[in-house]
């Protein structure tokens, strides 16, 4: 997403602009790095979805916002895969550009990457919930809860991203000479509380919430491992568990994290090198698509049960379900893990 405080009134811009033989190389580079990348992320959030899926139990409580969570990382990596295709038919074919399509195409993926954000945040209250707050648990993962969550999640995303496609209050949707898409904001403060509340916002909520586990997370060391008594052992084995499903969550947000600064870095440090090197900051779109292209990877790595999925996909093997299963479900019991 790139934000902007100039823009072309012109409905076409001129064809692709002339580059040195170096630049070109770095754009040939960048769309080659770019496609490989969407199309692998495509591939990883699918495999990680038929991980996620379970055919014997019902999709509640943690389960259901991780697969909804995956499932919009998919149409992320599907809209990141059309912007470095644009150039090669751009490139290609010398076609002037329109900015039309920016109403739409770049409104819809904006809504879809806000959506992640506010179910990153989601997840993350879910698991402080589900360590500081166990026995009320239960009633915050009921199926119209959950539901309510997700639906939230896209209205919030919907009603901060389309008074700019509707340019309302000064905002709208420009596009460069390059012909990427970018956020036109006015001199008033609707464009950034807008952006605060789609971006700022839940990433704030999920820090708070990385910090609360990350509490958990010492004192749980302190208490150390003894324990007395099997409801004393029960207790201390489902803290662990969510302990290990947090821990998941909280290494999901620390890789986000990375891929999304150095476009951070680049826009509020050196806002000038969009204008003076255009080619080079493409990359940071890259690194802001492999937030969601590898996503699963982190996931996978970080869970164990995951990896179990994986290679009974792989072998064409049953698994064989234990009873405090990881993810089964999101009641709260001695014996299932939330």
């Amino acid at each position: 997403m790139n934000i902007s405080n100039t823009t072309t009134h012109s409905a076409y811009l001129p064809p692709f602009p002339v580059l040195s033989h170096a630049k070109q190389t770095e754009l040939t580079a960048w769309i080659g790095t770019s496609l490989t990348i969407s199309s692998l992320g495509v591939f990883n959030n699918l495999l990680i979805l038929r991980v996620m899926w379970l055919e014997k139990h019902s999709k509640s409580g943690l389960n259901l916002l991780l697969l909804h969570f995956t499932a919009v990382n998919v149409l992320v990596c599907l809209a990141s895969f059309l912007v470095p295709f644009s150039f090669v038919l751009v490139r290609r074919n010398g076609w002037p550009i329109t900015g039309a399509p920016c109403q739409y195409i770049h409104t819809i993926a904006t809504i879809n990457v806000f959506v992640i954000n506010w179910s990153d945040a989601g997840l993350a209250a879910n698991r402080v919930v589900a360590l500081y707050r166990p026995h009320c648990y239960k009633a915050w993962t009921r199926k119209p809860v959950i539901v309510a969550a997700i639906a939230s999640s896209w209205l919030i995303s919907m009603a901060v991203t389309i008074p700019f496609a509707a340019a309302a209050g000064g905002l709208g949707i420009g596009l460069s000479s390059l012909g990427l898409c970018f956020y036109i904001m006015s001199s008033s403060r609707l464009g950034l509380y807008l952006i605060a509340m789609g971006s700022y916002v839940p990433y704030a909520i999920s820090g708070t919430c990385a910090l609360l586990i990350l509490l958990k997370f010492c004192s749980g060391a302190r208490r150390g491992n003894a324990v007395s008594g099997i409801g004393e052992a029960n207790r201390r084995r489902t803290e662990t568990r969510r302990l290990n499903v947090a821990k998941m969550l909280l290494l999901t947000l620390l890789w986000s994290g990375v891929c999304v600064g150095p476009g951070y870095l680049t826009a509020t440090v050196f806002p000038g090198l969009y204008a003076s090197n255009p080619v080079s900051v493409l990359w940071t779109r890259t690194s802001f698509a492999c937030q969601f292209a590898f996503t699963p990877w982190v996931l996978l790595l970080s869970n164990r049960e995951y990896q179990k999925r994986l290679k009974s996909i792989i072998w064409n093997r049953p698994v064989l379900q234990p009873a405090d299963s990881s993810l089964r479900s999101g009641r709260v019991a001695p014996n299932t893990t939330d």
